[in-house]
């Protein structure tokens, strides 16, 4: 993976900001990755471009970025104060949506997001007690909103004449990923002790725990790990009882760190664990790609069954996986067209596995969807190349 980061009269923070994304590359993939900068002999992923008005004026970052929006290259340009976008930014980046620099660490998240390292279909289950944590909830609600999440919120997310447990059961599937607002009486509340978070923690979901300053000592929920608990400070509450400016931000960081690498590593279990059912039933599975398995075509007496490509979701498949498995079934140089199966749970919302389902049958080649649990055999003799 190749990242270039392009600036005039910045080199401390293009410094820190190569330093922190390859930190954090280790820690999302845990060393399986690696990251250049800046290097001709590696294709490029993402140009990265720090603005300011000399960075503007450069002949040599005008010819660069002209090439590579010539070449559709991904853009990220990063400014102090987006109402001087235009002034900071040479024309051909001025029709170009940039982000206003925050910190190293918020923008090294943005870039794995960019160059598809980590998921950028980011959502958050939001577990509370309504009484205790209402203003926080609603705060991150909105902040995470425009943050680019997909957050559920019983406040807003059940519409009038649902079952509330049977949609809290089918959001905690869809999203994945669970924050918990860890107040005194959470665990006395049925739903948030039982429902969401005992759910999350026996589907082995992703779970991060906010937690208020008086139980720092005396975690409401001990089964959750320290290392997934973010302590909220004893004055780090204003007198409305929401996060004050500096911690909303720590909070989000954390959030946004938390989700990447649970999620990740979700997805690293359940492939692992498809990949072993595959093989224990005689079907040797080989590793594609981040998200998929590939099945060599196998034959019998009677009839051989080309090559299968398997998309392995997290969460319940969408759109989206459909499009990519699509993408990779179009790679394969074969005279047979390749089977297609996305492996996913059967969980999350029916509307959503119903449009999925529809896509599949349309796609070429048709889709076939199966629970991880349950897959078909594939009995045979591996086929000849």
């Amino acid at each position: 993976m190749r990242i270039d980061i392009l600036h005039k009269g910045q080199a401390e923070r293009a410094s820190s900001l190569k330093t922190t994304i390859q930190e954090r590359v280790r820690t999302h993939t845990g060393g399986a990755t690696t990251v250049t900068f800046d290097d001709p002999s590696v294709e490029c992923d993402l140009i990265v471009y720090l603005g300011n008005t000399a960075a503007a004026a450069d002949s040599a970052i005008q010819q660069r970025l002209s090439e590579a929006i010539r070449e559709k290259l991904r853009l990220l340009p990063l400014v102090d104060n987006l109402d001087d976008y235009f002034t900071v930014t040479p024309d051909s980046l001025h029709p170009i949506n940039g982000e206003k620099w925050s910190t190293a660490a918020e923008i090294a998240e943005l870039v794995l997001r960019q160059v598809g390292l980590t998921d950028r279909d980011r959502r958050v289950f939001l577990s509370y007690r309504r009484k205790e944590s209402t203003p926080v909830a609603l705060q991150l609600f909105e902040k995470l909103h425009q943050a680019g999440y997909v957050v559920f919120l019983d406040y807003f997310s059940v519409d009038r004449g649902e079952v509330i447990q049977e949609r809290i059961a089918q959001a905690l599937e869809e999203m994945s990923f669970v924050l918990l607002l860890e107040t005194k009486g959470s665990a006395d509340s049925k739903w948030v002790a039982e429902e969401e978070i005992g759910y999350a923690l026996n589907h082995r979901l992703g779970l991060m725990s906010l937690a208020w300053p008086e139980v720092k000592e005396a975690p409401v929920f001990p089964m959750i790990p320290p290392d997934r608990r973010e302590v909220i400070g004893d004055n780090e509450l204003d007198s409305d009882q929401k996060l004050v400016q500096t911690a909303l931000d720590r909070v989000m960081l954390r959030i946004e760190q938390e989700h990447a690498d649970q999620l990740r590593a979700r997805r690293e279990r359940i492939v692992a664990d498809v990949a072993s059912l595959l093989q224990a039933q005689g079907s040797n599975a080989i590793r594609l790609g981040a998200h998929s398995l590939l099945l060599p075509a196998v034959k019998t007496e009677k009839v051989k069954t080309p090559e299968t490509v398997v998309r392995v979701c997290p969460r319940p498949a969408n759109y989206w996986d459909l499009y990519e498995l699509g993408a990779e079934c179009a790679l394969r140089k074969k005279d047979d067209k390749p089977n297609a199966w996305v492996v996913s749970s059967g969980g999350g919302y029916p509307e959503t596995l119903r449009v999925a389902e529809w896509i599949g049958e349309v796609q070429t080649p048709q889709v076939q969807f199966h629970d991880p649990l349950n897959l078909p055999v594939i009995a045979g003799k591996v086929a000849a190349p």
